[in-house]
């Protein structure tokens, strides 16, 4: 089968989506939200199964809907958390800046766009949020600094099934993100695999499974 003959079986609307988050308020390139739900496809491509993803850090949920309309499409029964206290932080290097609550927002995209079946969302910190399923696709787009990007990772990193991927943003534009995700590469239990603007691509390794 020919690469072209792959892209044309995808079930992917690459467009709609991109004409869908434009008029979201965030800070994810559309190459990045590109990246999101081809990550998707990928993820239930290698598991053949229903998938269980979790999102850390949806603000008025560009990379929420990105994630869900791909969801939506591919395994529609898989479940997606989207996880937020919706308190409108933002952390820009060196400080946290306060801004107005996003929930309203946030609920009013995911209607809009026909996903309130299709997201699961909490509103609530990374760490007080509690499952034992195992996790295929973990997106973390919370607080960037190093304790709180560390905190988000370290909450979930034990129920990342083994060839699982984790996708962290903003790597390379913050110090304390892109400081965390080198470490984690100094260990041999994940491998960078793809790089989309700041949206980095880990994978698990099946080498990890046990441990």
């Amino acid at each position: 089968m020919h690469e072209s003959e792959i892209i044309n079986m995808s079930k992917l609307n690459i467009d709609e989506i991109i004409s869908k988050i434009t008029n979201i308020e965030g800070f994810l390139w559309d190459d990045e939200a590109i990246l999101l739900a081809q990550m998707v496809e990928k993820t239930y491509n290698l598991f053949n199964k229903d998938l269980t993803i979790v999102e850390v850090g949806s603000y008025c949920g560009r990379s929420t809907v990105a994630i869900g309309l791909a969801v939506k499409a591919i395994c529609p029964r898989s479940a997606f958390y989207a996880i937020d206290p919706h308190e409108g932080q933002l952390f820009f290097v060196g400080e946290t800046t306060p801004r107005q609550p996003t929930w309203e927002r946030f609920h009013a995209n995911i209607a809009k766009n026909g996903l309130l079946e299709t997201v699961d969302a909490f509103v609530m910190k990374s760490y007080e949020f509690q499952t034992d399923e195992p996790i295929h696709l973990l997106f973390i787009d919370g607080l960037h600094d190093y304790k709180n990007v560390s905190r988000d990772f370290h909450h979930f990193e034990n129920l990342v099934e083994p060839s699982g991927f984790v996708i962290l943003h903003d790597y390379y534009i913050y110090p304390d993100v892109t400081r965390f995700v080198d470490e984690i590469l100094t260990s041999t239990v994940y491998e960078r695999v793809d790089l989309v603007k700041s949206s980095i691509v880990l994978q698990k390794q099946e080498s990890s499974k046990g441990k």
